[in-house]
């Protein structure tokens, strides 16, 4: 068993750590985000909630981020902002006032996130493609502000971490 053990174990140990590693990423850039974001997003200020979007995802490899974009829902669960590394800026103009509203978000009532999966039609996707968004609950005060979606992408997800949506609804995030 001691000789066997390390050799046979091995194949589970590197998908457990990248995992763990995707949700210390997702909590981290949620904590960063909120605290950036807060402000501009209660005071309905969409040029800086824009602006912080946008920088965060400047200041990050493309091909290294595991997001494509960012989703800021009201408590109406209608799109404030977005922001995407997909979509031009006409597009992104288009997602604002959305409806997320019909969409089931799934996840544990004890967990700050939810998980969504969603076709979403683009210039190069015109029957639509399939995505998933982690949605993080934006709170200030214990008074619920809406929703911070992180936009996932697909591909890396099953590539890089072994991971797809039902794993991510198996995720747990204690409010901070």
């Amino acid at each position: 068993v001691f000789v066997g053990y390390p050799y046979f174990s091995r194949g589970y140990l590197p998908t457990d750590t990248k995992r763990q590693e995707l949700k210390n990423l997702l909590a981290k850039d949620f904590m960063l985000l909120r605290s950036l974001l807060v402000d501009a997003f209660e005071a309905g200020d969409r040029a800086r909630t824009g602006k912080i979007m946008r920088e965060f995802f400047e200041v990050q490899e493309a091909e290294v981020t595991p997001y494509l974009g960012l989703v800021l829902l009201n408590d109406e669960k209608r799109v404030f902002d977005a922001y995407s590394l997909q979509m031009d800026e006409e597009e992104l103009e288009d997602m604002i006032g959305n409806s997320y509203a019909g969409i089931p978000f799934q996840g544990p009532g004890d967990s700050i996130h939810r998980v969504l999966t969603l076709y979403r039609v683009s210039r190069e996707h015109p029957m639509g493609y399939r995505g998933i968004e982690v949605a993080f609950q934006m709170k200030r005060n214990d008074r619920f502000l809406g929703w911070l979606l992180f936009q996932m992408d697909t591909e890396k997800l099953e590539s890089d971490y072994g991971l797809d949506e039902e794993s991510l609804v198996l995720f747990r995030f204690k409010q901070p």
